[in-house]
């Protein structure tokens, strides 16, 4: 990938997690998860693994705030379905 394409989804992140943040803020979660889940298709294309911490941390708060937290575990932590199915994880049996 060439650096021109790198910026480029780099500024669609930014953009899709300032629509998200205020999707948020305005209480509408369902948007907001959408703009999250768009930059979570985008990060495959950039480089840079930093903006992961800014999805994530958006889409957990917005999901704190729907009280559907992230439950801990001492293996980790497991996701909201949602989450699980875009990632495409299959779960396991512990």
């Amino acid at each position: 990938m060439d650096k021109v394409q790198n910026k480029t989804y780099k500024y669609l992140l930014i953009a899709n997690n300032a629509t998200a943040i205020n999707f948020d803020d305005w209480n509408k979660p369902d948007n907001a998860l959408y703009y999250n889940f768009k930059n979570l298709k985008l990060l495959k294309h950039v480089k840079d693994t930093l903006p992961f911490t800014f999805v994530f941390n958006n889409i957990g708060n917005t999901l704190l705030k729907q009280k559907k937290s992230i439950c801990l575990r001492k293996s980790g932590f497991c996701l909201n379905s949602r989450i699980i199915r875009l990632l495409g994880i299959q779960p396991t049996k512990n």
